[in-house]
C-alpha cells in the first residue's frame, strides 16, 4: 500500500486495503460459514450479467478516472481506475465461481504489468506477470473441472 501510495496509484492503495479486508471476510467463511453455506459449483456466467457487470467497469474507470484526475495529483487516473474498477468486478466473478472470471484476470493482470513497468515498479510488474500465469492455468484448470460436471 504504500509503494502504490508513493507511486500515485492511489485506487491501487484502496485497492490492496479492500483485499485486506475481503481476506478477513473470507477466512471467516471458510472457518464459520461453512455450516450454513451451500457449496458453490463453477458456472458460466448470464450474457446479461456479464455485460451489467463489464458496464459497471466501465463506470468505475470513467467515474473514478475523471475524479482522480480533477481532484488528486494521480499520476495515470484513468488506468489506476481501470485496473481497480474491473479488479473489483472479477473479484466479485471469482466469489461467484464464474468461470469467466479468469478471463478478466488475464486482462487486468496483463495491463498491471505494463502500468507498474511504466511506473518504475519491477518487482510488482513481474508479480503480475506471475499473477497473469496464473490467471490463464487457473481458466484452464476451471474449464476442465466446469466441462467435466456438465453433462
Amino acid at each position: 500500500m504504500i509503494v502504490t501510495w508513493e507511486s500515485k496509484l492511489y485506487l491501487d492503495v484502496g485497492l490492496f486495503g479492500y483485499y485486506v479486508l475481503i481476506g478477513f471476510y473470507g477466512w471467516y467463511l471458510w472457518r464459520k460459514g461453512k455450516q450454513v453455506q451451500k457449496t458453490l459449483t463453477i458456472s458460466q456466467i448470464s450474457v446479461k450479467l456479464l455485460l451489467m457487470l463489464l458496464g459497471l467497469g466501465v463506470l468505475f474507470t470513467i467515474g473514478l478516472g475523471q475524479l482522480f484526475s480533477s481532484y488528486t495529483d494521480a499520476s495515470i487516473p484513468y488506468w489506476d481506475a481501470f485496473t481497480t474498477g474491473f479488479s473489483l468486478v472479477a473479484t466479485y466473478m471469482q466469489a461467484k465461481k464464474f468461470l469467466e472470471n479468469w478471463l478478466l484476470w488475464i486482462v487486468v493482470d496483463a495491463i498491471y504489468v505494463g502500468v507498474y513497468f511504466y511506473k518504475d515498479l519491477d518487482f510488482f510488474a513481474i508479480l503480475s506477470i506471475f499473477y497473469t500465469i496464473m490467471a490463464v492455468y487457473g481458466f484452464i484448470h476451471w474449464r476442465k473441472t466446469y466441462q467435466s460436471a456438465t453433462p
